[in-house]
């Protein structure tokens, strides 16, 4: 257990300045977004925003609409960016100051190193998905909306796979590299995997579409007062268009795969990097 507790330390120092610098920036934007919330709510933002139909109710759903739009906006913008948060980046200060060379010598296994790595990538998840719900939890209860968190799920587990997937192939060039240069080229392998995942994506929603979608704008989600209330066949929204339909379904079928190809990603991570760490620099 020493052993571990020891890695765990030496990670945290090397990686202390980045981990703290992007943490304290994530909870700033944050907070950011919260006065934003407010103000939209409560203060100066609340004229310039809002938006009349000339119809009391209209006007009550229409801006209580346009508010969840933009609670799910910040709140994703959020999401996306608590994947940037890594707990555990040492990897080129490793190779700056030749400490796999020296690691060799100690009394530490190739698994013990990559398990630390392994839990420190899941604890960099676990924040991402605290900080997300936290975020919006906030923001629905500052614009009195109830956050679809099924949904907030889905979207925020397809900005971890694609962080994941990025983190293994770069993980994979640097425990390889034994230079400088070697270890610039993960950048690249960054700029390759969203590359691909983009165009994979605009395939999918070029693709015919298996029909339409019917959202239905939930009174109760919203908090509508019941003088404010439309009838419900007043609400249902249908979305024919190719896009939007494969959008969903884009949506959905990675919400659905999402978690269980972060354990496989997570679990190949941690048998290649075992492998790859160990007592050898050939």
């Amino acid at each position: 257990m020493s052993k571990y507790k020891a890695l765990f330390y030496r990670e945290f120092i090397v990686s202390k300045k980045l981990i703290l610098t992007q943490t304290i920036a994530m909870i700033g934007i944050m907070i950011f977004f919260w006065l934003i919330a407010m103000s939209m709510e409560f203060g100066n933002l609340k004229s310039a925003m809002f938006i009349s139909y000339g119809s009391g109710a209209v006007d009550y759903i229409m801006n209580k609409e346009m508010k969840m739009l933009v609670m799910y906006f910040l709140g994703f913008i959020v999401a996306f960016g608590t994947t940037l948060i890594k707990l555990g980046d040492s990897a080129n200060a490793d190779i700056n100051t030749n400490w796999r060379m020296y690691a060799f010598t100690l009394p530490v296994s190739s698994t013990e190193k990559a398990l630390v790595e392994l839990v420190l990538n899941i604890l960099s998840v676990m924040i991402s998905f605290v900080l997300s719900i936290l975020n919006f939890a906030v923001l629905g209860g500052i614009y009195n909306i109830k956050v679809d968190f099924g949904f907030v799920v889905k979207i925020w587990s397809i900005f971890i796979l694609a962080a994941l997937i990025m983190n293994f192939f770069q993980k994979i060039i640097i425990n390889r590299a034994r230079t400088k240069k070697e270890a610039y080229l993960s950048n690249f392998s960054s700029i390759i995997c969203w590359i691909v995942m983009i165009v994979a994506f605009i395939v999918k929603l070029k693709m015919p579409n298996s029909g339409s979608y019917y959202f239905n704008i939930d009174m109760d989600m919203l908090n509508i007062p019941e003088k404010y209330r439309l009838p419900a066949d007043m609400v249902d929204y249908p979305i024919q268009e190719p896009v939007l339909v494969n959008l969903v379904e884009a949506v959905d079928l990675l919400g659905m795969l999402a978690f269980p190809l972060m354990i496989l990603i997570l679990m190949a991570g941690f048998f290649i990097n075992r492998r790859m760490m160990e007592r050898r620099y050939d």
